[in-house]
Order: C-alpha cells, then structure tokens, then sequence
C-alpha cells in the first residue's frame, strides 16, 4: 500500500470517533426539535410524548448520547436504524422513488449509516471498547465476530449509497431534473448541495458513479467531501447556526462519511478491490 495511504488508514479510528460524533450532533437536532422545540420547532406536548413521534423524539435524544459516548453503540444503532427504515417507508417514500425529490435524503443517510455501524462498533475511542479491554481482557464474543466480519460488506452498502445519493444531486443541477416535491419536509431551504454552480453537477455525477462503482474511491470520497464542506461553508451556514434548518445538515453527514471512507477504503463490493486482487496475483 502507497506511504499516503498507509497515513491516512492509521487514522481510522480517530476518524471513527468523529464520524460518530458529528452523525450524533446532527441526529440529536431531530429529537431536540420534537421534545424540546429546538431551533424554533414546536415541542412535543407531554400527553403526546407516547405517540409515535414522541417515542422518536426519545431515541433521538437519548441514542445520540450513546453514539457519542460509544455506549452500547451496535445495540443503539440497531434501534436507530429500524427507526429511520420506518421513517422514511412511512414518510418519504410513499411520495417519489428519489430520495432528493420525496424529502427523505438525511433518513437514507442515517439509516445506512447506523445499519454499517452495527457491524463497525464505535471503535476503540469508545466506553465499549474501555469496557471491553478492561473488564474482559479485551475478550470478543463470537457474535461480535460475526457482525465484524460483515463490516466491508456493511460499508459497501454505505459507499453505494452515497453515491447515488451524489448522482441524484448531479442530475438535478446540470440537467434539472428531480426537483423537490410540493409536500417534501417543512421549514427546511434547499439543500446545500445544490446551491453550488450547476457546473459541478458533472463532476457530481462523475464522481457518484464512481462512489458507486467502488473506483478510485479513495480519491473520490475526499474530492466529493471537500465539495460537500464548500457547499456548506458557502451556502448552507450564510442562512444560520443550525444544519436543521439552514439546508446543510446532509451535505455535513455526507462529508463526514466520506472522509472517513477516504481513510478505510471501498470495502469488500468494489472495482478497487478486484484491481488489488489482480495487482497481488500478477
């Protein structure tokens, strides 16, 4: 593997730890929103607290502190994932197939984030792996072997998605097509993503494809984040402190992935791994 590489892989679990806290910054806003009325949100009344969005509102307040602290993180995410699938089958999807068009995109993003972090587990900059290395000697059970074995899989899946998500926001900048729908998510601006020059929505669509295709990925990912940040920094954070409601809440979550993916790899369902295979047996 090139020196570069080799640098930036060596970071991945500080990279990990990051990626956990910004996904439960972000998350955390959506539960602040329901409970508390956060970012001028009207706050869920207590008799309503057992409803379907008042239950919400707890696992989004209460799972982003564990994700934070790396407490019972694969158990957490689990729970968090199932949330955002039902979430978005109930919400979004019902109004359009493209998740930048229904209102859905963050959901998809957090659901397959939580969905690979259950396999990944919160790393060792984490109370699980404290707990692990101290109270049981740095004992894996066997089920955490298993959900382990399948984390490349898990990040593939993650990778893909991402990917497509970029290629959606290429369309709709350089052709126009995919415009929100009347009915998408409320008090919410245009995501950030798109407001960049329509220009980039080739390199958007470029670069998604080979998100998806697993090629050059390492390159990809940290081109695409960089992208990401710009448009958040540019467009995103003029219209106010919080990613709720300025439009760049996903932009952030999908840089966050991204950058970390540019440390790890594809994973195991790429082109960049059977060009590794055929570079070891050639």
């Amino acid at each position: 593997m090139p020196l570069s590489l080799s640098f930036w892989s060596s970071y991945t679990p500080q990279l990990l730890l990051a990626l956990r806290i910004i996904a439960a910054l972000l998350f955390f806003q959506h539960g602040a929103e329901k409970l508390f009325g956060f970012a001028g949100a009207r706050a869920i009344a207590p008799e309503n607290f057992l409803t379907m969005r008042g239950v919400a509102g707890f696992l989004e307040t209460i799972g982003p502190a564990l994700l934070v602290l790396g407490l019972f993180t694969r158990f957490t995410a689990f729970i968090l994932c199932g949330e955002m699938a039902v979430a978005y089958f109930m919400s979004w999807a019902p109004r359009g197939f493209w998740p930048i068009n229904n209102g859905g995109e963050e959901a998809v993003l957090f659901c397959y984030l939580f969905l690979w972090l259950v396999t990944m587990g919160p790393g060792p900059w984490s109370l699980d792996g404290w707990i692990r290395k101290s109270l049981r000697g740095g004992r894996v059970s066997s089920w955490t072997r298993w959900l382990s074995s399948l984390e490349p899989y898990a990040r593939s899946i993650l990778r893909i998605i991402v990917g497509f998500i970029i290629v959606q926001h290429g369309a709709r900048k350089a052709f126009g097509v995919l415009a929100v729908m009347v009915g998408g998510r409320r008090n919410v601006p245009p995501l950030a993503i798109d407001g960049l020059l329509a220009s980039t929505g080739y390199l958007d669509l470029v670069t998604g494809s080979l998100l998806m295709l697993g090629l050059f990925t390492r390159p990809t990912a940290l081109v695409v984040a960089i992208e990401l940040l710009l448009a958040y920094v540019l467009v995103a954070a003029p219209g106010g402190p919080w990613p709720i409601r300025n439009g760049g809440g996903e932009a952030l979550l999908a840089a966050a992935i991204l950058v970390y993916l540019a440390a790890s790899g594809a994973g195991a369902w790429s082109l960049d791994r059977n060009r590794q295979r055929d570079h070891d047996h050639g």
